[in-house]
């Protein structure tokens, strides 16, 4: 079985975009469609609050037939974390590109760990 994943973070992303959790819920919602994976649960959110007052954010997660997507922000930090996980190959560019629409982030690292190969031959990494 191939792997395909995607880390991704992202920076100076309106605060009031990574506070809203129907937003959150809707980028989990949306974004296995917006790539081709199919949806069997969730999505499920969580508000966090930690013991510092920046510590806090929302999480969530939709799984998938062929594994996940989650996502943790940090609004105070204007950062979020996004993960895709697939055992199907999906469109890189297009999941970049829709992550870029819904979070308007000014910089995006992307990390494609070491274990995983991309194999779809329609994206080049970047």
């Amino acid at each position: 079985m191939k792997l395909y994943r995607l880390i991704i973070d992202i920076y100076y992303c309106p605060q009031v975009l990574l506070k809203s959790k129907k937003l959150i819920i809707q980028f989990l919602n949306e974004c296995s469609l917006q790539i081709g994976l199919n949806k069997i649960l969730g999505p499920y959110t969580t508000l966090y609050k930690g013991t510092k007052h920046k510590d806090w954010g929302i999480s969530g997660i939709v799984v998938m037939a062929e594994s996940h997507i989650a996502i943790h922000t940090f609004p105070e930090w204007q950062y979020a974390s996004i993960d895709i996980v697939s055992c199907k190959s999906f469109s890189k560019k297009k999941a970049l590109e829709f992550i870029e629409d819904k979070f308007q982030p000014k910089k995006m690292k992307i990390n494609i760990p070491q274990n995983v190969k991309w194999i779809n031959k329609n994206d080049k990494k970047t």
